[in-house]
């Protein structure tokens, strides 16, 4: 898996440049395509948070194969603030 940064270049008198990732599998094909965003750190970070999304549900996968009850034991520890004070 590939990660690509792009950047559009604008008129910056206009607009800011924009930046927005992809994420490329190993036979070249594009799996996924970001929003814009205005930093380029924020693309890089919008990106990690996808990986990082994709990994752990990978491993929540594996783990379930391996134990059953492994999602049913996770949600008995999610706490869910409803107050929306976050």
């Amino acid at each position: 898996m590939k990660i690509k940064i792009h950047k559009q270049a604008l008129d910056r008198m206009i607009d800011p440049a924009q930046y927005w990732f992809t994420i490329v599998a190993a036979n070249g094909e594009t799996v996924a395509t970001s929003e814009m965003y205005t930093r380029k750190q924020a693309a890089f970070g919008g990106a990690h948070v996808v990986v990082t999304g994709v990994l752990d549900a990978l491993q929540s996968t594996m783990q379930s194969r391996i134990d059953p009850d492994y999602h049913t034991r996770v949600r008995e520890h999610l706490i869910v603030d409803e107050t929306g004070e976050g």
